[in-house]
């Protein structure tokens, strides 16, 4: 019956073709088994049909939706975007801009690329659709270009310039160790963490400890994969901050609350087929907790020739993170399961001190040499900070030369048997990674502490025993505050 149908098809009227068609396609759908591919193919060219008639357009976008039902997330990219482009363009002719909208976001979303003129068509027209659709409706909606890489986006609550290379040591690892040689007992695992830089490179099980008042950083990679220069207008980050008394407050509804500030990103320019990281800023006025959620835009495209259709359009993108594929047991192996990735819910503390430190190191220095340095700290903050040391991954690196209460072979050494501090090669190799850990000896002037905006220069013994040509070693600080009533975590580890 089907071949019949199709055998009684021609090309001088579209709509008697296309009601046959669409006969034969159900049909193949009916039969037994079932024809799928034949049925969507045909049901999508009864679609076509229907939409060459030029007044049959709701029944095209009906026959083209079951169509889209057979393509969708088969990889048939060719296939989803002739349905998807026909969808679109049906809606906007029938005034349904909002449905339009949708059907284009796909349609951007699963572009292929390959053909830079049908490209440059599609690109035109979502923009033109979501101008009308706009015009509507003054609301922010979703859009799907440029693509944001979620998973590579980084958390910085210390500086604008997040680390290039990746850390040498997991920081969980080392604030485990440096915490055991400060209190002088065995830390079995960390409820929160002071980790102050967070990736996909990094291990974010625990979430960011920021505080009230400092900036954090946030930077977001954009891919833009057109041959077409896109530009971002007046981007800023959307979040949700819930605060001590469990309201939450957002301004993913058009609102500025005072409670969190943003930066505004004037204009940043993606070329085509490239990726380029957007720095944001943002900073928590109140003690909660604040979810990084997503960033709002606008968007141009910079096409070769210009025309009065080429539009500014306003919309939003949502972040989606998550954690390592977790394969320990055996429901994990038998499903994609993921871990847990809190890099972008940051829990807001109260005032906390903040050193800023820098050791004058020289160029060279020979091998088993001892010369004096200067290391400067500046405490940044508005609280007094206490109890501050200093650790190196290389015990006898560094001395302060001053007469202690403990012999210097007393002073606590971390040496952890257990990976990541601890690593065993399967040719037996073994290589340790131990911590010496320094108390720092403050004038007798500060009283033990280092009061806000205070700053002093110590004098710092360095010796370097090693065969290598170059010596690169981690160095960290340990400080902690004067009142510790306010927080659980009471201290911050800073890196050199």
């Amino acid at each position: 019956a089907a071949n019949c149908y199709i055998k009684m098809t021609n090309e001088l009227s579209d709509l008697r073709s296309a009601m046959l068609l669409e006969q034969a396609a159900y049909c193949f759908l009916l039969s037994n088994p079932p024809n799928i591919r034949k049925y969507g193919f045909h049901i999508v060219l009864s679609g076509y049909r229907f939409a060459k008639t030029g007044s049959c357009k709701k029944h095209a976008v009906r026959l083209y939706r079951q169509g889209a039902q057979v393509y969708d997330k088969k990889g048939w990219l060719l296939s989803s975007e002739h349905i998807l482009y026909s969808l679109g363009h049906q809606k906007f002719m029938l005034k349904d801009f909002s449905s339009s909208s949708e059907f284009f976001n796909n349609l951007i979303s699963v572009s292929s690329g390959m053909n830079h003129l049908q490209q440059m068509v599609h690109l035109r027209e979502y923009f033109l659709v979501h101008h009308a659709r706009f015009k509507e409706d003054q609301s922010v909606v979703m859009l799907s270009t440029p693509q944001i890489l979620c998973q590579e986006i980084g958390v910085n609550l210390t500086e604008e310039n997040p680390p290039e290379d990746n850390p040498s040591l997991p920081w969980q690892a080392v604030e485990r160790s440096v915490l055991e040689g400060v209190r002088g007992q065995e830390v079995l695992f960390l409820s929160q963490t002071t980790q102050t830089f967070f990736s996909n490179k990094t291990q974010n099980n625990l979430g960011p400890q920021g505080v009230v008042g400092e900036p954090i950083y946030v930077t977001v990679p954009i891919k833009n994969v057109f041959n077409t220069p896109l530009m971002l207008r007046k981007s800023f980050l959307l979040w949700k901050f819930t605060n001590s008394n469990g309201d939450v407050i957002s301004n993913d509804n058009g609102q500025k609350p005072a409670e969190v500030e943003v930066s505004i990103v004037d204009s940043a320019t993606i070329e085509s087929n490239s990726v380029k990281t957007v720095l944001f800023e943002i900073k928590g006025n109140t003690v909660g907790t604040l979810n990084i959620i997503g960033m709002e835009y606008s968007l141009k495209a910079l096409f070769p020739n210009k025309e009065p259709t080429d539009h500014q359009i306003r919309g939003k993108q949502y972040f989606q993170v998550s954690g390592p594929r977790l394969n320990t047991v055996k429901d994990h192996k038998t499903k994609v399961t993921y871990g847990t990735d809190c890099r972008l819910t940051v829990v807001l503390r109260g005032p906390q001190p903040r050193l800023s430190a820098k050791l004058k190191t020289p160029d060279s220095l020979f091998t088993g040499e001892l010369r004096c340095v200067e290391l400067d700290l500046v405490n940044t903050s508005s609280v007094p900070l206490t109890n501050l040391h200093l650790a190196s991954t290389r015990p006898g690196l560094l001395s302060f030369g001053k007469s202690r209460d403990l012999p210097l072979y007393e002073i606590p050494l971390v040496m952890k048997s257990e990976p990541p501090l601890r690593v065993v090669r399967p040719d037996g190799t073994t290589t340790q990674t131990s911590f010496d850990v320094v108390p720092v000896p403050l004038p007798d002037g500060h009283q033990g502490s280092l009061a806000p905006g205070a700053s002093l220069t110590l004098p710092v013994w360095m010796r370097v025993d090693c065969d290598q040509d170059s010596l690169s070693e981690d160095i960290f600080f340990y400080y902690e505050n004067t009142d510790r009533t306010t927080d659980k975590v009471y201290y911050r580890l800073s890196s050199l």
